[in-house]
């Protein structure tokens, strides 16, 4: 089985509950780094964690899960936070505290070959929030291009991360459109994919983008693939939303594990494995957490008691 290098943010996701304020492992990176784990896959986190105890709470939870860790780089940096309020129907509402936090300070020069050593390179855009994060990022995402790995983007916009960002740099979600010229995968959720404009499949296949992923929430997910103009849309199962907070991650750490298994990755490649992808998203929502996936086979059972939704 192939290695899925997951590059970027681990925070910790505080959840307002009944019981009170819930610390849970997060980031999305590394919530798909840990859920490709427990599902059986091979999977290494790829960035810098915090000295802290938040920070070992972290680690420690990488390293149960059986993620490689070998390339994390630690610093006295504060752990980042998220604090989630979750509604009535397990919708979440975020307030981040991410000033000068651990997970900027991973550097260009900490990309090295074994950090690099796999076939898959994932990553968000919470990696590219400074001048200089960004300039880090372009680097890794380029050399693992170079180095033949396929690459997906999850876009994951999170405002609040960006309120660093120079604006003699332009609007930061105008820049994103920059690094997809090294993306193979791109995954967008319905609000995100509304964000980049009405132009956005027009510009899109200017880029070399194969596969773009649209998440829906409770309706699935739709495929499309720029090349060719066509799409095709893969229904979720119906079950009650806890908390989404990381049905996307999970989504991902689904499709790549999948991905992960394959000679080739081509449109029929992906159309096979989508719905294991939309089955692992509608699994994580039903339960707190976003690091929350079990073993691979207990997915193909439950998803043969569930009727997706029409």
């Amino acid at each position: 089985m192939n290695r899925v290098i997951c590059f970027g943010e681990a925070l910790v996701d505080q959840v307002h509950t009944e019981k009170g304020l819930l610390n849970y492992p997060g980031g999305a990176p590394a919530n798909v780094a840990t859920n490709i784990a427990r599902l059986g896959g091979t999977s290494r986190f790829l960035g810098a964690i915090s000295n802290d105890q938040l920070g070992t709470v972290l680690l420690d939870a990488l390293e149960r899960a059986k993620v490689d860790t070998s390339s994390i780089i630690r610093t006295d940096k504060p752990t980042a936070r998220a604090e989630i309020t979750l509604d009535n129907q397990g919708e979440r509402h975020f307030q981040f505290f991410c000033e000068d936090t651990a997970d900027q300070a991973f550097q260009a020069a900490d990309f090295t070959n074994h950090a690099l050593s796999g076939q898959f390179f994932h990553f968000g855009s919470n990696s590219m929030t400074t001048e200089s994060s960004w300039k880090t990022t372009l680097f890794g995402v380029q050399k693992a291009k170079k180095n033949g790995h396929f690459v997906s983007f999850d876009l994951n916009w999170r405002p609040p991360f960006w309120k660093n960002w120079p604006a003699r740099l332009g609007d930061p979600l105008e820049r994103i459109w920059h690094v997809l010229e090294w993306v193979d995968l791109l995954k967008l959720s319905e609000e995100e994919f509304d964000q980049l404009g009405e132009k956005a499949l027009s510009r899109l296949e200017q880029t070399p983008v194969a596969h773009l992923i649209i998440t829906q929430g409770a309706r699935g997910a739709k495929w499309l693939h720029p090349p060719t103009h066509s799409s095709q849309s893969f229904p979720a199962r119906r079950v009650t939303c806890r908390d989404s907070t990381g049905a996307g991650d999970a989504f991902m750490a689904g499709l790549l594990f999948k991905l992960s298994q394959e000679q080739e990755i081509n449109p029929e490649c992906l159309a096979k494995n989508l719905p294991f992808a939309v089955d692992c998203g509608a699994w994580c929502v039903r339960e707190l957490g976003a690091q929350n996936l079990p073993p691979f086979e207990e997915i193909q059972e439950w998803k043969t008691s569930e009727i997706p939704n029409s």
